[in-house]
């Protein structure tokens, strides 16, 4: 079917504090709505959406990049955070999460979706 999602999420927009986003699902919406209410109460500050990390060779120079959902600061530490279903727990993520812990020394932190295993 033209313009569904592979996965069968639906985009979802937020508005906050005048900004409207548009976030690839609910769940990842109602992920960043915890996150600004989380951020509102100081626990953590810094909340920023789809983050880009790229990964370069020494040689050739950008290969890929990682986009992550929600980049914030928890306890003076970065987190780095990605929403994910179980259907979209793909090899390229796994790899992709590899690449972070080896090139960035950064731990993807994986928000499951609720109620879905």
């Amino acid at each position: 079917m033209k313009g569904q999602s592979r996965y069968f999420n639906i985009k979802t927009r937020v508005t906050t504090a005048g900004k409207s986003q548009t976030f690839d699902s609910r769940g990842e919406s109602k992920r960043f709505i915890f996150l600004r209410q989380r951020e509102k109460t100081g626990e953590i500050t810094d909340l920023r959406t789809q983050v880009k990390f790229p990964f370069k060779s020494p040689s050739d120079g950008l290969v890929c990049t990682y986009i992550a959902d929600f980049v914030y600061i928890r306890n003076g530490n970065m987190v780095v955070e990605d929403y994910k279903s179980k259907a979209t727990i793909t090899s390229l993520f796994k790899t992709k999460k590899l690449l972070m812990l080896l090139l960035y020394n950064i731990e993807v932190q994986v928000v499951l979706e609720a109620g879905k295993w």
